[in-house]
């Protein structure tokens, strides 16, 4: 397979991978929610779609999935074709710091600036939701490195 091409892949199968695991920075994101509501952020964020006859939870994971699956996953193969050319991508801790800066960047745009920007909030507000948030990003981001990493090395696709 081509190179570019195996590197979209491996960012949309990686991002897929860590964005199941990122199901847990939900739950707990509603516990820390007052009142504590296990799939408050997934309404809000359903809810931020207009009603369209659909569960917001469901709307919410919807978007959340298809943002972080496709968009960021596509994102993240597209950097890292960009960066091959001056940065070997068989080390491990390159590719780790690579998506903890993918993380981040994605933590700052997203709930940062784009869900404050939708529902007329105040940007960079660092509640106790939204660091839940950040934590989550700067989990997410190194589990899609190193899962590109290990893709890499293990000859998939190839």
């Amino acid at each position: 397979m081509e190179e570019k091409l195996r590197f979209l892949v491996y960012g949309l199968l990686s991002a897929l991978l860590a964005g199941f695991l990122y199901i847990i920075t939900f739950l707990v994101q509603g516990l820390a929610m007052d009142p504590p509501d296990m799939f408050g952020i997934l309404k809000m964020m359903g809810s931020m779609m207009d009603d369209i006859g659909l569960d917001p939870v469901m709307v919410g994971l919807m978007f959340h999935s298809v943002m972080g699956t496709l968009v960021l996953g596509i994102g993240f193969g597209i950097l890292l074709i960009i960066l091959k050319s001056n940065f070997p991508l068989e080390n491990r801790n390159r590719l780790l710091l690579f998506g903890i800066i993918w993380g981040l960047l994605v933590f700052m745009i997203g709930p940062l600036m784009m869900i404050p920007m939708m529902n007329g909030d105040p940007l960079f507000d660092l509640s106790l939701i939204n660091m839940i948030a950040g934590v989550g990003h700067l989990i997410w981001g190194p589990i899609m490195g190193f899962l590109v990493y290990y893709f890499n090395n293990k000859g998939y696709l190839k």
